[in-house]
């Protein structure tokens, strides 16, 4: 158990430093197929990777989730397939899921969402990453939908910054050159409901089930001018994955089938 725990801290590093030290990824959303063995059936266990098709009515034993999110001085990364946020430590930006306290290490955008909520794909979906060494799972990823629906597809003030300095971040590794304050928490919904499951990265190597899920119920809105500016590339979002993997909700109500809302 250590040494799964321990190979997938060390991809999760990896691969949020790969623009950071230079160097860009060497895969393609195009080409799933060819990200390798620890992302097929054959590599670990594939009923744990990620993303999903959510869809349960079992309301499980849990709580709320506790953010404690503040504000501070960000920096955007290309990575090369998308716009990220790196977390400074001492921002001290931290979320507790049944007791257990995650911190915030960085952020980004995929555009459409990977997830889906009983059928429906929504526009957009944000990655908060956690993580803490020393829990099982280690790393905790709340999962934001985007609606361009929401508030009749007005612009997301929250949003603004991070466009911003996306848009001085032109190719993969630069980070942007300047900083602007942003507040994580403004991209968190109100609504405190959650799905939950456990599965793995959505990006190469995939080869964990170290990853606690949670999927917000609640939604952020966003403008289609928003989404293209954070739109790096065309399709940023990993294919749905078969999974047996047991899902739970908390609390609100179960999801419900529906139309795309692409």
């Amino acid at each position: 158990m250590r040494q799964l725990i321990g190979s997938f801290l060390l991809t999760l590093i990896a691969n949020a430093a790969l623009a950071a030290s230079g160097v860009c990824p060497q895969w393609t959303y195009r080409n799933q197929a060819a990200w390798g063995e620890s992302c097929t059936v054959q590599g670990y266990n594939h009923t744990s990777q990620s993303p999903i098709n959510i869809n349960t009515t079992t309301q499980a034993k849990l709580q709320a989730l506790q953010f404690s999110y503040n504000p501070f001085a960000m920096q955007v990364t290309n990575t090369g397939y998308g716009y990220q946020v790196n977390v400074p430590a001492n921002a001290n930006c931290t979320v507790t899921a049944n007791g257990i306290t995650y911190t915030l290490t960085q952020f980004h955008f995929h555009f459409p969402a990977e997830h889906t909520i009983s059928g429906v794909r929504w526009q957009g979906e944000v990655h908060f990453v956690h993580s803490n060494p020393k829990a099982s799972p280690s790393l905790l990823v709340v999962g934001v939908l985007i609606d361009v629906g929401l508030d009749n597809g007005s612009d997301n003030s929250a949003l603004q910054p991070i466009i911003q300095l996306a848009g001085t971040a032109h190719t993969c590794p630069d980070t942007s050159p300047g900083s602007l304050q942003v507040n994580p928490m403004t991209l968190i919904p109100t609504f405190p409901g959650y799905y939950a499951y456990q599965g793995g990265l959505t990006t190469p190597l995939c080869n964990t089930s170290q990853v606690a899920w949670r999927v917000m119920v609640g939604k952020i809105n966003a403008s289609t001018s928003q989404i293209s500016s954070l739109s790096l590339i065309q399709n940023n979002a990993r294919d749905l994955q078969k999974s047996t993997t047991p899902q739970s909700w908390y609390p609100g109500f179960a999801p419900k089938a529906g139309k795309s809302r692409k």
